[in-house]
Protein backbone atom coordinates (compact mmCIF):
# COMPACT_ATOMS: atom_id res chain seq x y z
CA UNK A 1 0.00 0.00 0.00
CA UNK A 2 0.99 2.94 -0.86
CA UNK A 3 2.09 5.73 1.84
CA UNK A 4 -0.33 8.69 2.65
CA UNK A 5 2.43 11.52 1.25
CA UNK A 6 1.42 14.29 -1.16
CA UNK A 7 5.41 14.44 -2.46
CA UNK A 8 6.42 11.32 -4.02
CA UNK A 9 9.19 8.91 -2.33
CA UNK A 10 12.71 8.94 -4.15
CA UNK A 11 14.38 6.08 -5.62
CA UNK A 12 16.51 5.50 -2.55
CA UNK A 13 13.20 5.29 0.03
CA UNK A 14 11.89 3.08 -2.67
CA UNK A 15 14.97 0.68 -2.93
CA UNK A 16 14.51 -1.61 -0.28
CA UNK A 17 13.55 -3.94 -3.29
CA UNK A 18 16.06 -4.04 -6.64
CA UNK A 19 13.25 -5.43 -8.81
CA UNK A 20 9.14 -5.37 -8.71
CA UNK A 21 6.38 -7.65 -10.40
CA UNK A 22 4.12 -6.16 -12.33
CA UNK A 23 1.56 -7.70 -9.73
CA UNK A 24 3.27 -6.15 -6.34
CA UNK A 25 3.46 -2.77 -8.03
CA UNK A 26 -0.10 -3.06 -9.10
CA UNK A 27 -0.93 -3.89 -5.31
CA UNK A 28 1.66 -1.27 -3.97
CA UNK A 29 -0.19 1.17 -5.47
CA UNK A 30 -3.70 0.15 -5.71
CA UNK A 31 -3.78 0.25 -9.70
CA UNK A 32 -6.10 -1.45 -12.38
CA UNK A 33 -3.61 -3.51 -15.04
CA UNK A 34 -4.83 -1.57 -17.74
CA UNK A 35 -3.84 1.99 -16.07
CA UNK A 36 -0.33 0.89 -15.33
CA UNK A 37 -0.24 -0.12 -19.02
CA UNK A 38 -1.65 2.99 -20.21
CA UNK A 39 0.84 5.36 -18.34
CA UNK A 40 3.51 2.85 -19.72
CA UNK A 41 3.00 3.98 -23.10
CA UNK A 42 1.75 7.57 -22.28
CA UNK A 43 4.74 8.21 -19.80
CA UNK A 44 8.75 7.66 -21.30
CA UNK A 45 9.97 7.84 -18.09
CA UNK A 46 7.98 4.45 -16.89
CA UNK A 47 10.02 1.82 -18.66
CA UNK A 48 9.76 -1.78 -16.85
CA UNK A 49 12.28 -4.58 -18.45
CA UNK A 50 10.97 -7.54 -19.76
CA UNK A 51 12.71 -10.74 -18.39
CA UNK A 52 13.15 -14.06 -20.55
CA UNK A 53 9.85 -15.31 -19.46
CA UNK A 54 8.14 -12.10 -20.34
CA UNK A 55 7.36 -10.70 -17.08
CA UNK A 56 7.83 -6.63 -16.37
CA UNK A 57 10.31 -6.01 -13.94
CA UNK A 58 10.01 -2.59 -12.53
CA UNK A 59 13.03 -0.93 -10.64
CA UNK A 60 12.72 1.67 -8.05
CA UNK A 61 13.01 4.42 -10.78
CA UNK A 62 10.05 3.26 -12.54
CA UNK A 63 8.15 3.05 -9.02
CA UNK A 64 9.26 6.43 -8.73
CA UNK A 65 8.02 7.87 -11.53
CA UNK A 66 4.55 5.53 -11.34
CA UNK A 67 4.01 7.63 -7.63
CA UNK A 68 4.98 11.05 -9.30
CA UNK A 69 2.22 10.17 -12.26
CA UNK A 70 -0.38 8.78 -10.21
CA UNK A 71 0.29 12.09 -7.66
CA UNK A 72 0.10 14.15 -10.69
CA UNK A 73 -3.41 12.28 -12.51
CA UNK A 74 -5.33 11.31 -9.64
CA UNK A 75 -4.43 13.59 -6.46
CA UNK A 76 -4.15 16.90 -8.59
CA UNK A 77 -6.40 15.86 -11.62
CA UNK A 78 -3.74 17.53 -13.98
CA UNK A 79 -4.43 16.51 -17.53
CA UNK A 80 -1.68 14.11 -19.51
CA UNK A 81 -0.25 16.78 -21.59
CA UNK A 82 0.81 18.79 -18.54
CA UNK A 83 1.73 16.01 -16.25
CA UNK A 84 4.09 14.99 -19.48
CA UNK A 85 5.47 18.80 -19.06
CA UNK A 86 5.68 18.12 -15.77
CA UNK A 87 7.64 14.85 -15.27
CA UNK A 88 9.86 16.35 -18.67
CA UNK A 89 10.62 20.03 -17.11
CA UNK A 90 10.60 19.47 -13.42
CA UNK A 91 8.09 22.71 -13.64
CA UNK A 92 6.26 23.14 -10.74
CA UNK A 93 2.66 22.69 -10.92
CA UNK A 94 1.78 26.53 -10.84
CA UNK A 95 4.00 27.31 -13.96
CA UNK A 96 2.56 23.97 -15.73
CA UNK A 97 -1.24 24.73 -14.84
CA UNK A 98 -0.83 28.61 -16.60
CA UNK A 99 0.57 26.50 -20.14
CA UNK A 100 -2.61 26.27 -22.33
CA UNK A 101 -2.08 22.55 -23.84
CA UNK A 102 -0.93 22.70 -28.19
CA UNK A 103 -3.76 22.53 -30.31
CA UNK A 104 -3.65 19.19 -32.35
CA UNK A 105 -4.78 19.59 -36.56
CA UNK A 106 -8.02 17.67 -36.28
CA UNK A 107 -10.79 18.41 -38.51
CA UNK A 108 -12.88 22.13 -37.11
CA UNK A 109 -16.15 21.80 -36.76
CA UNK A 110 -18.56 24.09 -38.49
CA UNK A 111 -19.31 26.03 -35.87
CA UNK A 112 -15.43 26.41 -34.71
CA UNK A 113 -14.23 26.99 -38.58
CA UNK A 114 -11.93 30.08 -39.03
CA UNK A 115 -13.62 31.16 -42.79
CA UNK A 116 -17.08 30.67 -44.13
CA UNK A 117 -15.76 28.53 -46.47
CA UNK A 118 -13.75 26.03 -44.60
CA UNK A 119 -14.28 22.61 -45.55
CA UNK A 120 -13.95 19.50 -43.00
CA UNK A 121 -11.29 17.07 -43.48
CA UNK A 122 -12.50 13.79 -45.19
CA UNK A 123 -11.55 10.65 -43.55
CA UNK A 124 -11.33 7.46 -45.65
CA UNK A 125 -12.57 4.62 -45.17
CA UNK A 126 -11.28 1.05 -45.06
CA UNK A 127 -13.47 -1.00 -47.77
CA UNK A 128 -12.83 -4.56 -48.42
CA UNK A 129 -14.63 -3.97 -52.11
CA UNK A 130 -11.24 -1.81 -53.14
CA UNK A 131 -9.01 -4.22 -52.51
CA UNK A 132 -11.22 -6.93 -53.48
CA UNK A 133 -9.46 -9.84 -56.68
CA UNK A 134 -12.44 -8.01 -58.92
CA UNK A 135 -11.05 -4.17 -58.33
CA UNK A 136 -7.57 -5.15 -58.42
CA UNK A 137 -8.24 -7.14 -61.80
CA UNK A 138 -10.30 -3.90 -63.03
CA UNK A 139 -7.23 -1.84 -62.51
CA UNK A 140 -4.83 -4.08 -64.19
CA UNK A 141 -7.17 -3.83 -67.13
CA UNK A 142 -7.22 -0.12 -66.99
CA UNK A 143 -3.25 -0.21 -66.32
CA UNK A 144 -2.90 -2.42 -70.20
CA UNK A 145 -5.06 -0.35 -71.88
CA UNK A 146 -2.51 2.72 -70.67
CA UNK A 147 -0.34 0.68 -71.88
CA UNK A 148 -1.29 -0.30 -74.94
CA UNK A 149 -2.40 3.29 -75.97
CA UNK A 150 1.02 4.69 -74.97
CA UNK A 151 2.61 2.10 -77.15
CA UNK A 152 0.60 2.44 -80.32
CA UNK A 153 1.38 6.65 -79.73
CA UNK A 154 4.78 5.66 -80.11
CA UNK A 155 4.29 3.37 -82.87
CA UNK A 156 2.52 6.59 -84.68
CA UNK A 157 5.41 8.85 -83.79
CA UNK A 158 7.67 6.72 -85.54
CA UNK A 159 5.75 6.08 -88.30
CA UNK A 160 5.36 9.92 -88.72
CA UNK A 161 9.08 10.63 -88.67
CA UNK A 162 10.08 7.44 -90.13
CA UNK A 163 11.83 6.17 -87.03
CA UNK A 164 12.82 2.06 -86.69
Amino acid sequence: MMPATLEPATPNQLASQSYYKFNDVLERFELKPYILRFWESEFEQISPIISDSGQKIYTPSDLYFIQKVKDLLLTKKLPIQKAKLMLDTNAPAEVVAQVKPKTTNKAAKPSQSTSATAKPVEVRRFKKSMYSKSHAQTQLNEVRANLQAAQDKIEEIRKKYNWV
